[in-house]
């Protein structure tokens, strides 16, 4: 399966994929939100 971990740091937010752990998409906190607004 697909699994995506996110973790929230102040104004940013980490993802990355549980089973390959690198790399790590770093993004700010306002274009997370608009891209879950866009895929729900």
């Amino acid at each position: 399966a697909n699994c995506v971990e996110v973790a929230h740091h102040a104004d940013r937010v980490a993802a990355r994929d549980s089973k390959n752990p690198q790399p790590v998409i770093s993004l700010p906190t306002n274009s997370w939100e608009r891209f879950l607004q866009q895929h729900r």
